[in-house]
């Protein structure tokens, strides 16, 4: 099969609008499937509106006069004050949520040095006790040598 052949089975129009998948016999690579997409984009300009005389101004020409330009300057300012107005509630959210989080995050920060200096008061305590604990073993160890040795008024303690 040559390729002007090939091609002509790979872009074979379905018979139908959503006939199904549509298989064109090719020789060298088996069948080649055509989906109903290809129904689609193959039909789209039937179901393509042009837009109607009432809300094409261009279409009409209404820019060309100046109660048409009137009316198109309103319609945008219009829209201008609402947008302006929706980015100004935005933008107080965010605001908003903005402090918050900040509040949020110093209070956090206050709570972190708070829990920072419980863990340096421990550990410090902990190395006070640590040293206490080494002072009180080398009296026992002292005090065991002691009594091996004979004193046992060293045995008592």
């Amino acid at each position: 099969m040559n390729r002007s052949a090939i091609l002509s089975n790979i872009w074979a129009r379905p018979k139908g609008l959503w006939s199904g998948v549509v298989k064109a016999p090719r020789e060298d690579f088996g069948t080649f499937a055509i989906h109903p997409i290809a129904d689609v984009c193959a039909s789209i300009r039937i179901y393509a509106k042009w837009p109607d005389e009432e809300s094409s101004g261009l279409r009409l020409g209404l820019w060309k006069y100046p109660a048409g330009r009137a009316h198109d300057r309103e319609m945008i300012r219009q829209l201008n004050l609402e947008e302006s107005a929706k980015v100004c509630q935005r933008d107080a959210r965010r605001a908003q949520l903005w402090h918050a989080a900040h509040l949020a995050s110093s209070e956090a920060a206050n709570e972190y040095a708070a829990r920072f200096q419980d863990y340096q008061r421990a550990m410090a305590n902990y190395a006070r006790s640590r040293v206490r604990f080494a002072r009180q073993m080398d009296d026992w160890r002292r005090a065991v040598d002691a009594c091996r040795a004979g004193d046992y008024s060293a045995c008592d303690n």
